[in-house]
């Protein structure tokens, strides 16, 4: 019995030293999702077999992920401050009257769109006349119908005299956004590769 027990002390010891506490730490304290994935899966493992524990942790997290990008972030910023930094807008910050800047987050595919197009056309009226400047830097990707929406935008924008002005997107999504025309029908003047060049490029346009 001697020889049963010492094995099953080392095998603890070894499962142990396995353990990554730094990660699970990491994955308590980041997000509620992340905490919703580590203990799910950890209740798994002591109620079901190792191989299901863990595809029903890789399944959560898919599920998380997924309903996470299905909800692009558009938020609207402003230059504030003697250096211009860009930050958040809130009420009682005045407006400029040339131009409004929005930063897209996530991923523009069909389960997300919808929302997207909700936030842009929420306050349609306040984009006419101006200049509205996307930046597509944090969107990690795109499918046709995100394309399809910019269209649409696009189309309604300068039906009300407004300019659109895309800045650094991804080059998977200005791939994409090439092959489907949309730049094209954009205009080369109205990709910038920064939004020191997209602004510059704004008051350019108003100068005139």
């Amino acid at each position: 019995d001697a020889l049963p027990i010492s094995l099953a002390g080392l095998l603890m010891i070894v499962a142990w030293s396995m353990i990554d506490r730094q990660g699970l730490v990491l994955s308590w304290r980041t997000t509620p999702a992340d905490r919703l994935a580590l203990v799910a899966t950890f209740a798994a493992t002591l109620l079901l077999e190792l191989e299901k524990a863990v595809f029903i942790g890789v399944f959560l997290s898919l599920i998380l992920f997924l309903r996470q990008a299905s909800h692009p972030r558009l938020s609207l910023v402003t230059p504030q401050g003697p250096l211009h930094k860009l930050a958040p807008w809130t009420p009682g910050l005045p407006a400029c009257p040339q131009a409004e800047i929005h930063l897209v987050e996530g991923a523009l595919f069909f389960g997300a769109v919808s929302e997207l197009e909700d936030k842009l056309y929420d306050h349609e009226e306040t984009h006419w006349g101006k200049t509205l400047i996307l930046s597509l830097k944090h969107v990690r990707c795109i499918d046709a119908t995100g394309v399809h929406a910019l269209k649409r935008f696009l189309a309604r924008l300068r039906g009300h005299g407004a300019r659109l002005i895309l800045v650094q997107p991804r080059p998977n999504v200005e791939k994409a956004l090439r092959a489907s025309g949309l730049l094209a029908h954009l205009g080369e003047a109205n990709l910038a590769r920064s939004m020191d060049e997209a602004i510059a490029r704004m008051f350019k346009a108003h100068a005139k």
